[in-house]
């Protein structure tokens, strides 16, 4: 005779993927709904719940042909979890059930649902806060802390997201928890090369985000030497570490490494799958392979334009973008940077719109509603990006404004490309968008560090001169149109010849609205005087400059 329920559900919950192996949950599945078609509620029907959900989760935008992988839609696994956390309170279970809210939490952030994902994740931390801490759990608590720091990933908030990660590795070695290590190691390491990306090479910042990408090979190391179940160590491992290589500079070694991944890709479910293309791509990218790198890009983007992390999903289209642009194919550059633009902004859209709906609904909890606030404000800048040029657009730069001390100085250059609606007219917006491109480009590499570019709108950019003088802004608006001016740009089309004209107006930032007004007055008057010119506020118009 076959194992009692109680036996089957403990054999079935130790055999739970943890890391994502399509024939393995497959076959997984269809062990749990046979159960869950005959098991009363209680603990044992909360456990397989959870766990049913941890699994459809990473289901949710595979293209998973076994039945048993699909859920009721991409509610299911939602659905499961907070089932899961009703079952465990009714047991008496608080920290069980706080996980469960957890990884219901995590399917909403997935989904953009930030209202739906916070009322989840609040509930889970109430829930664990009033376990003593003599009587929590280590297993649980480290199941916890990895959703905790995958919830924070996905919002984007790195700092919280490593805190929770490295808790979560301490449990796991506490109890000596190889899967469990193995999940919040994986975790760490990719929090560690996100940190990193965020971080602008040069100076004290290179020093910084070496230590990060260093630290996170020596993770990827260890996964691959003792990770488990079999996957990490044969491609989630291997993946980390070669985008580890490739951030220190080591694209030939990296590509040897991920070499060894190629057996593993019908194993994988979707995101994890497209996670191991963007590597691909990234490494083949910086060997120079670009018709091979496109490839693996292309085989991404589907999947992630699907509601995958959002992270993943704008490294893939800006990678592909610089791909287009390096094989010559403005075209499809073009494409990629309005694509980015739209999700961007549609993912803003609705966690901005979910963000004001839990305010008001929590009006009267200030620490919930300044963390609301916190995180709005963290996902409102990503739409202070111009999709086409990725400066700064209005709305960013009239931030970067605000924040600079009220009594100290800044010159403001707002510039123009002269004739501009000639330039669409001839050669076509394709052209113009081009040209605009470029010349963000241009005016990055002509001012310094400090100094903020940002697209106005239209054929109008804006530098920000932080701490610098009428002279100074003089200076580096004639330096702007002499760099344009100069710039081979026959290179976007025969005949094709860009100039700007510059307008100059400085003072205190607390009368930023006001320079912004002399310095529009000022290109107004580069523009009547002749164009391609620049013109300080206060000071008569100059003679025609010279090309």
């Amino acid at each position: 005779m076959g194992a009692g329920p109680p036996a089957r559900v403990q054999a079935v919950l130790a055999d739970v993927p943890l890391v994502a192996d399509r024939v393995t949950i497959g076959t997984w599945l269809y062990e749990v709904n046979a159960l869950l078609a005959h098991l009363p509620a209680g603990a044992d029907r909360a456990r397989l719940l959870e766990a049913r959900a941890v699994v459809r989760a990473g289901l949710l935008r595979s293209e998973d042909p076994c039945p048993a992988g699909r859920g009721r839609g991409d509610d299911g696994p939602a659905e499961d979890a907070r089932g899961a956390a009703v079952l465990y309170e009714a047991a008496g279970m608080p920290q069980q059930a706080a996980a469960s809210c957890l990884v219901a939490a995590g399917v909403h952030a997935a989904r953009g649902n930030v209202k739906a994902s916070t009322e989840m994740a609040v509930r889970a931390l109430v829930g664990y806060a009033s376990v003593p801490g003599y009587d929590r759990d280590p297993r649980t608590g480290a199941d916890l802390a990895i959703r905790l720091a995958g919830l924070c990933r996905q919002v984007n908030d790195h700092d919280r997201a490593l805190e929770f990660a490295e808790v979560a590795v301490a449990q796991s070695e506490l109890v000596g928890d190889l899967a469990r290590w193995s999940a919040a190691t994986h975790d760490v390491a990719e929090v560690l090369l996100r940190r990193a990306d965020r971080i602008r090479p040069g100076g004290e910042g290179y020093r910084i985000r070496a230590g990060l990408v260093e630290r996170a090979e020596h993770l990827a190391r260890q996964l691959l030497d003792r990770g488990e179940p079999k996957t990490v160590r044969a491609v989630h491992g291997p993946r980390l570490l070669a985008s580890a290589l490739c951030e220190l500079g080591c694209a030939e070694r990296a590509w040897e490494v991920l070499e060894s991944t190629s057996a593993a890709d019908e194993l994988l479910t979707a995101v994890p799958l497209a996670s191991l293309h963007l590597v691909r791509g990234r490494c083949l990218y910086r060997l120079g392979r670009l018709e091979e790198a496109l490839a693996e890009l292309d085989a991404a983007v589907p999947i992630l334009t699907e509601g995958a992390d959002l992270t993943d999903e704008v490294s893939t289209l800006l990678l592909r973008g610089r791909v287009h642009e390096a094989m010559g194919d403005t075209a499809g550059a073009l494409a990629d940077a309005r694509l980015l633009g739209h999700r961007l902004w549609e993912r803003h859209q609705q966690q901005e719109l979910a963000f004001m709906d839990q305010v008001f609904s929590r009006a009267g909890v200030e620490g919930e509603r300044r963390s609301l606030i916190a995180k709005t404000e963290v996902l409102a800048r990503t739409a202070e990006q111009d999709p086409l040029t990725g400066l700064d657009n209005r709305r960013g730069v009239e931030r970067v404004l605000r924040a600079l001390p009220a009594e100290d100085p800044v010159c403001l250059l707002l510039l123009d490309v002269d004739d501009f609606k000639l330039v669409n007219d001839r050669f076509g917006h394709a052209v113009g968008d081009e040209v605009l491109r470029q010349l963000g480009r241009l005016l990055v590499g002509a001012v310094r560090e400090v100094d903020r570019v940002s697209r106005w709108g239209g054929e109008e950019f804006l530098v920000v001169l932080p701490g610098q003088a009428a002279r100074f802004g003089s200076e580096a608006g004639e330096r702007i149109r002499r760099t344009v001016a100069d710039h081979p740009w026959t290179g976007i089309r025969a005949g094709l010849a860009i100039t700007v004209s510059v307008g100059v107006a400085c003072g205190p930032a607390s009368g930023r609205t006001e320079a912004l007004h002399r310095a529009d007055e000022a290109l107004y008057e580069a523009k009547r005087a002749g164009r391609n010119r620049v013109v300080v506020d206060g000071c008569s118009p100059p003679g025609p400059s010279a090309p």
